[in-house]
């Protein structure tokens, strides 16, 4: 079980050409992708297929 998670601090800002966001890192070191603009629901399963660390 991990621990808890506490605080994060933003490691990438990510530009798509249809959406953005913040990969931030967890201090239990979790990744997570938080948007700012989603990806549309196809976009979003390409990305899960191409780069499961954009889509937890």
């Amino acid at each position: 079980m991990s621990m808890p998670r506490l605080y994060a601090e933003p490691m990438q800002k990510i530009d798509l050409h249809d959406a953005s966001g913040w990969l931030y890192r967890w201090d239990n070191g979790d990744t997570q992708m938080m948007w700012i603009v989603p990806p549309s629901p196809q976009r979003l399963a390409d990305l899960k297929r191409s780069q499961p660390w954009l889509t937890d």
